[in-house]
């Protein structure tokens, strides 16, 4: 699961702006090794910009996570990413005359929306596929799908932090979180 999140993020950490995939008739493989021969194809692409950015912020990361594993410092260093994305875009803040690929240069202006009313699960199952529907099962599927791969997430989460910062954990505790 790492593997293929980190080679989902070679684009932005090299700066790279591949085109679509190809892929080979016959020739079945992860859609992220797909994408991963498309990033390799557009290395004439490659932003120093990003590139620097990318490796200041994971050293100096790798450097607090030794120094102070207990604290999550993905957390501060996203906000700060969040602000420096910011002054480097001439839309926003424009300070600094930087072009860094941010959320916004990858799929445009997000819309925010903080919560969304509750839908009848009978309307959620008629609009499904496409609004042709789809039946209780589809969607009691879908929802074991996703619990038991948060179940395994939170365990194996749990048992990697453990091994970093040395604090003991409860796999009874860290499931009832999930609750």
């Amino acid at each position: 699961v790492a593997l293929t999140i980190g080679l989902n993020q070679a684009d932005f950490a090299l700066g790279l702006a591949p085109g679509a995939p190809t892929k080979v008739e016959g020739l079945e493989l992860s859609p992220a090794i797909w994408k991963l021969g498309a990033s390799l194809k557009a290395l004439g692409t490659f932003q120093t910009s990003s590139t620097v950015y990318f490796l200041v912020g994971f050293f100096t990361m790798y450097f607090l996570f030794k120094v102070k594993p207990s604290i999550p410092w993905m957390v501060p260093f996203a906000v700060v990413s969040c602000i420096i994305g910011c002054m480097c875009d001439d839309d926003a803040l424009g300070l600094i005359p930087l072009d860094l690929p941010n959320l916004k240069s990858k799929y445009g202006i997000l819309s925010c929306w903080m919560a969304q009313g509750l839908r009848p699960l009978p309307e959620i199952v008629a609009a499904a596929d496409g609004g042709k529907g789809g039946s209780y099962g589809d969607v009691f599927q879908g929802a074991l799908s996703v619990t038991i791969v948060a179940v395994l997430e939170t365990l194996i989460s749990a048992q990697i932090a453990k091994q970093r910062s040395k604090m003991p954990y409860d796999e009874v505790r860290e499931l009832q979180g999930l609750a």
